[in-house]
């Protein structure tokens, strides 16, 4: 355990509930992995692509957006995007912020991407880091918006911390040994 560093956060997101968590200081881990999302079409078509995989299509339609609830304020750096064939991963733009409505159309612009030639995995880096709550892919032209796995990596954000500590000096002080 030595070397480690590691953060302790006590929040208050909204103000609303009070949380405590552990998390390595600097590591950027996928937020939205089992987290509630969300589609722009009330049924959504379940697709096979691979074994175990499966993927959502919406209606064909203009503005289709999906969005992803990562139930914190997070700092987001970069997402990974798996769409099930390339005409569908086209044309759309992913917003980072603290609105739900709308899948999320008001919220600042993490990115753009335009026309992919036989691409059905990209990697969309925020630049600026963006923070919030929801991330959303909005699809901006007339198409399905067919996605198979969204991975939102970043760090905590926006969080109040009352202190930071190593695993090492924690285990130093301590008095009796830690069980």
């Amino acid at each position: 355990m030595e070397g480690y560093k590691f953060s302790y956060y006590m929040c208050v997101p909204g103000n609303k509930s009070l949380s405590i968590f552990f998390a390595e200081a600097k590591t950027l881990k996928n937020y939205a992995y089992l987290k509630p999302s969300f589609l722009s079409t009330k049924h959504a078509v379940s697709l096979r692509s691979l074994p175990g995989v499966t993927c959502l299509s919406t209606k064909y339609a203009k503005d289709s957006w999906w969005q992803v609830d990562l139930l914190w304020q997070i700092e987001v750096r970069y997402l990974n995007i798996m769409g099930y064939e390339s005409q569908y991963l086209q044309n759309f733009e992913i917003r980072i912020g603290n609105t739900f409505e709308k899948g999320g159309e008001t919220n600042p612009s993490c990115g753009t991407v335009s026309d992919l030639a036989d691409v059905k995995n990209i990697t969309v880096q925020c630049s600026p880091a963006r923070i919030g709550r929801f991330a959303s892919i909005i699809q901006r032209t007339m198409n399905y918006l067919r996605l198979c796995e969204v991975m939102v990596y970043g760090i905590p954000g926006d969080v109040q911390c009352t202190f930071t500590f190593s695993l090492t000096e924690l285990m130093i002080n301590h008095k009796r040994p830690l069980k």
